[in-house]
């Protein structure tokens, strides 16, 4: 899907520039197209992966050559626009048709460590500027069992409930800060940081959180 996130950036370049109709039909075509191979792959994905999105919550892979290891991620990534990024780390706590929610099957699996249940090993929640989700303003980084301990401790009624306004049920924020203040490590991930890892060779991103390989 990287691939296709590129070719969106170039179509919206390409219509800034477009004079004519011709041109602005042209633009608009290519873009349904990648649209249709955008729904083809999320309908045709491996039964597998799928299994990893819905039951264990895992989005992604970090591989670590090096080590010879790797670990799952779950991923949630917000447009904030102008309204600047929440700093927070959310997690669905209800839905309308009363199924199970993120945090009733992750909790089950921390609270079962022996039955060894798949679980993503690292949470991270990305803010971007808009609906292209091509350029990030911050990230947090968590690993998974803090977090949801963090909020098991006191239990979830101690944290605001807030209602999803397309009704898709109901989530809590939990502060960066307030897990930090707890001694929870946490990794905040700025774009210049990013930038400074790569051209200097470093892979700190989370020397102050979660460790990367």
């Amino acid at each position: 899907m990287a691939n296709e996130l590129a070719q969106i950036t170039q179509l919206e370049k390409a219509l800034a520039k477009a004079k004519t109709q011709a041109e602005v039909k042209g633009v608009m075509d290519k873009a349904e197209a990648i649209a249709h191979a955008a729904k083809r792959w999320g309908a045709n994905r491996p039964v597998v992966l799928q299994a990893l999105d819905i039951l264990a919550g895992i989005d992604a892979w970090q591989l670590c050559h090096a080590q010879q290891r790797m670990r799952g991620i779950a991923s949630r990534i917000q447009a904030v626009g102008a309204k600047g990024p929440y700093n927070t780390f959310t997690i669905r706590t209800s839905r309308p048709g009363g199924g199970k929610t993120e945090w009733q099957k992750r909790l089950e699996v921390i609270r079962l460590p022996r039955q060894g249940w798949e679980l993503p090993a690292l949470t991270i929640q990305a803010y971007m500027t808009d609906q292209t989700f091509t350029a990030m303003v911050v990230s947090g980084v968590v690993y998974t069992r803090d977090l949801y301990e963090f909020v098991d401790r006191p239990g979830l009624e101690s944290f605001h409930q807030y209602r999803n306004v397309d009704g898709s049920g109901t989530f809590i924020a939990v502060h960066w800060d307030r897990l930090v203040m707890d001694g929870v490590r946490v990794k905040i991930v700025r774009p210049r940081e990013i930038a400074a890892t790569v051209l200097g060779g470093q892979m700190s991103l989370f020397d102050q959180g979660p460790d990367i390989c």
